[in-house]
Parts: C-alpha cells; sequence; structure tokens
C-alpha cells in the first residue's frame, strides 16, 4: 500500500504513538506508512520542494489553508503551497488523528 493526503488542514499538529491496531482498523505497518507519507510531505516543505509535498497528495486533494477556504486542484494547491513556503515554516508535531479507508489516510 502507497498512503498519499487526501486532504490536510494547516497548521497541523502531530504525536503518534500507535497501538497495533488504531480506531479504525489500521495496522502498526499501515500507521508506520502512513506517518512515512507524513514526514514526506513535512521534509518536502522544510526542502521548498514543492514537488514533494505534491507527490503527497491524490490529484483531486482539498486542502484548507485557512478556515472555510478549500484550496482543491494541482494550480491552485500549487500556489498555496508556494505561499506556505514562503513563509519557511517550522512543523512541530503534538497530536494527530488518521482516518483511513484502503489506501487513502486522511
Amino acid at each position: 500500500m502507497h498512503f498519499r493526503n487526501v486532504a490536510a488542514a494547516f497548521p497541523t499538529t502531530l504525536a503518534l504513538a500507535a497501538p497495533a491496531t488504531g480506531a479504525f482498523g489500521e495496522t502498526m505497518n499501515d500507521h508506520a506508512r502512513i506517518q512515512s507519507t507524513i514526514d514526506a510531505m513535512t521534509s518536502a516543505f522544510a526542502r521548498g520542494d514543492i514537488d514533494g509535498v505534491m507527490a503527497t497528495y491524490e490529484p483531486d486533494a482539498v486542502v484548507v489553508g485557512q478556515p472555510g477556504k478549500p484550496v482543491s486542484g494541482t494550480p491552485a494547491l500549487r500556489e498555496m503551497f508556494a505561499g506556505f513556503i514562503a513563509l519557511n515554516p517550522k512543523f512541530t508535531f503534538t497530536s494527530q488523528d488518521i482516518v483511513q479507508a484502503k489506501d487513502i489516510a486522511l
């Protein structure tokens, strides 16, 4: 399985201490793969790599960068992510809920 983000909200917080099976049935291995996708996305942001960020999202992803203002479509997401990167974000993770449906995680 390869996990990609369907949607995200910024700023985001994350801390993972996963049980062997999560609340939505993901296994520890699934959880590790989901975490790997999240890590790839945040690392790409830290490098200023918009292509790397985009690679972690589904083509039809919807991202809420500001409350009540969802953004979708590759050109709009690239523009929004470029704006985030211009802010030179530093990610600090403290908690995260993962909702999984087959090979898609939110």
